[in-house]
């Protein structure tokens, strides 16, 4: 369904109170105004009140703004707004786009209030350019307008990434030239860059004269022609799992592959991820001399997991991990970096990371998988698995973004890759028993995709899930984003600290994710800091490599960058604290032993600045659990037999990780599981 509004202004308007008259010398019809507008979040319902010469109350009435950051503009600016009886007043630092959604609201709804015909405020010819904040840092977007219409919309200078940004850069500006409009949709899975592309639009349409709501118009949505599609196999998300299953199937004699994918473009989590790959004895552990073994391995998997996970299923990926990662690199053509990653619970290093992280290790997938002979089916949201008279899946009911419904037949069958649900709270509060909340005010990192669809579709036609408490948090992520930090590469890879508001270290840095998680929560505030000293940042080349996250989080205040003074100074640490607290650690890695937490992974000293410091919290990042799978990637009915005819690969399955998930097994996980359950559905085991 389309967005009921723009970015920036709205169609909805609900008068209340004094009916229309003729107004003589009154400012506005007196009455109560509801506009719905689109937020950093999504839709944002506006409320304004006023009397015949008075603005008397705005109130925020619905919203999905950002807990801390959004909400901070909501809290502040309806009081300024009724003090200063006007709309035109500063933004909330740290949530533009909040508050140019509220402000401009407020303005249509005066603007109703005052009877004026917007039709007649167009923009005036010419090109205006300006400066809005991306994901990552400032970009740099030009209007053309000719004759009153929008004829251009360029996005230059930005820092986003490649492979999720760049997505929506390509994408937008036609958008808003077709509709002539800035209520057009968001590219679901680069939403706060359209998002910022909105509003750069919107600020030149401003700068050109334009009353807004002209260039706000819903698009009417057309509804198209129901669909029936047919394909051997049918996959239901287009992640890594979804797409490596793709190609495994269509290499090795599928006809014909359709996946269904609700957002914008492929990837998912993985997308997002770094798109580590943990094998053991891979060829760079052969170069650098590291002995390993797949019993390490599953021993890692299973002891981490805290000895909850099926070990049948285990076996499936130490068993299939390190062939499975030279197949990405010599038939996908995934490219890895000539140096590995370390994380907490592995006992060496193994994980092979590949150039260009998540978004061009996934566009490989998909560029792959395409060239097989994959249709993807974009914006197309699955609802339901089809049975034939014996139980057997045979399809899959979805329902396309303009309300066609799309039928999917499957010859053999359908393979469910549809990730966790990291991003449904209600779900994931209802399951939770590992923390003390994960309300909507606990972050996640994940896609707005991973809501739990495929597990409850499963769960409609009989389906077991096992683990479903099991919830894993990340430890270390950006107080403005909710997101982790790139630059934390040089806590997972060298030497940092973390210390709280006290300036006291609490934690092994090389601890699991559970681990630290937990030992964060029990902080005060829930918020800690990371310490970098300057020999790593170097080492770690996070200049060269993550200078547009660099400038972002010194504009959002989440990173200081100088004397432990200045950075203790910038958010209130004591730095005598900090001091005592370096003194001490540096003469336990002198005495070769940390008395305190036991860390043994990089213990080396922290030396001279200028230091990175950097506020982090915890965000909802993995889960565990899902539908029950058996070693063929079979999902299991509640009596432990197989459901013909479907079959599931990574997040949205259950059993593997146990109680706590290893970081950089995920992507292994989707790759074996995609590639088995591909194979078990060809054979139609």
């Amino acid at each position: 369904m389309k967005k009921i509004a723009s970015l920036l202004l709205a169609g909805l308007l609900i008068v209340s109170g004094c009916a229309k008259t003729d107004q003589g010398s009154q400012l506005y019809t007196a009455g109560t105004y509801e506009v719905v507008t689109q937020g950093f979040g999504g839709d944002m319902k506006v409320a304004v009140t006023v009397s015949a010469d008075k603005i008397e109350k705005v109130e925020v009435l619905e919203h999905g703004e950002t807990q801390g950051i959004g909400t901070n503009a909501i809290e502040q600016l309806p009081a300024i707004i009724v003090e200063k009886q006007s709309a035109e007043v500063d933004t909330v630092a740290g949530c533009t786009v909040s508050s140019k959604a509220l402000l401009s609201a407020v303005q249509e709804a005066l603007n109703q209030a005052m009877g004026k015909d917007a039709s007649a405020n167009v923009a005036a010819d010419g090109e205006y350019a300006v400066e809005v904040n991306g994901f990552h840092g400032p970009m740099q977007v030009s209007v053309v307008i000719k004759d009153g219409k929008i004829t251009a919309v360029n996005v230059g200078n930005n820092v986003e990434t490649v492979g999720i940004g760049s997505k929506a850069i390509d994408a937008m500006p036609q958008r808003i030239i077709d509709a002539q409009s800035v209520n057009v949709d968001v590219l679901t899975g680069a939403s706060i860059t359209s998002r910022a592309i909105l509003s750069g639009v919107s600020d030149a349409l401003t700068q050109a004269g334009a009353d807004l709501s002209v260039y706000s118009k819903a698009v009417e949505v057309v509804k198209s022609e129901d669909k029936e599609i047919s394909a051997e196999i049918v996959i239901i998300g287009a992640g890594g799992a979804g797409l490596t299953a793709a190609i495994e199937a269509l290499e090795n004699g599928a006809s014909s592959v359709a996946l269904i994918e609700k957002m914008d473009i492929t990837g998912g989590n993985t997308r997002l991820s770094g798109g580590e790959y943990a094998a053991p004895n891979n060829w760079l552990q052969a170069g650098e001399g590291i002995e390993d073994s797949k019993e390490q391995y599953f021993n890692d998997i299973y002891e981490g997991g805290y000895e909850r996970g099926n070990k049948e299923l285990i076996q499936v990926i130490v068993d299939n991990a390190l062939e499975s990662a030279e197949w990405l690199k010599d038939d996908v053509g995934v490219v890895y970096r000539d140096k590995m990653s370390w994380y907490g619970g592995h006992k060496v290093a193994r994980t092979l990371w590949p150039v260009g992280d998540g978004p061009v290790y996934v566009d490989t997938l998909e560029e792959k998988a395409r060239s097989l002979g994959a249709e993807i089916y974009f914006t197309t949201t699955a609802n339901e698995l089809i049975q034939d008279e014996n139980g057997r899946v045979t399809g899959v009911v979805a329902t396309y973004k303009d309300g066609a419904t799309y039928t999917f037949k499957a010859d053999k069958g359908v393979i469910m890759t549809t990730g966790g649900f990291s991003a449904n709270v209600e779900m994931r509060e209802a399951v939770n028993t590992m923390w003390p909340s994960l309300d909507a005010n606990v972050p996640n990192t994940n896609s707005p995709a991973i809501t739990g669809d495929g597990i409850v579709m499963a769960q409609a036609i009989g389906a077991d899930v096992v683990d479903m408490d099991a919830i894993q948090l990340y430890p270390v992520n950006n107080p403005a984003t909710g997101n982790y930090y790139y630059i934390d590469y040089a806590r997972l890879n060298s030497t940092a600290l973390l210390v709280n508001k006290e300036g006291k270290r609490f934690v092994n840095e090389k601890g699991t994710r559970d681990v630290i998680s937990l030992a964060t929560l029990e902080q005060t505030d829930k918020m800690v800091y990371e310490i970098i000293d300057a020999a790593v940042v170097a080492e770690q080349r996070l200049y060269e490599d993550y200078q547009a996250e660099i400038d972002k989080c010194l504009k959002d205040g989440v990173l200081a960058i100088g004397t432990l003074e200045e950075v203790c100074e910038h958010f209130g640490v004591p730095v005598e604290e900090v001091k005592a607290t370096i003194a001490h650690y540096n003469e336990m890695v002198d005495a070769g032993t940390d008395e305190d937490f036991g860390r043994t992974d990089n213990f080396n000293k922290i030396g001279e600045g200028p230091y990175f410091m950097f506020s982090s919290v915890v965000s909802v990042h993995h889960t565990m659990g899902g539908v029950k799978i058996d070693a063929d990637a079979r999902v299991l009915d509640k009596d432990g037999n197989p459901i013909e005819g479907l079959y599931a690969a990574g997040e949205v399955t259950g059993g593997i990780h146990g109680g706590n998930r290893l970081g950089s097994v995920a992507v292994c996980d989707t790759v074996v599981f995609g590639r088995v359950a591909a194979q078990s559905a060809l054979a139609q085991k």
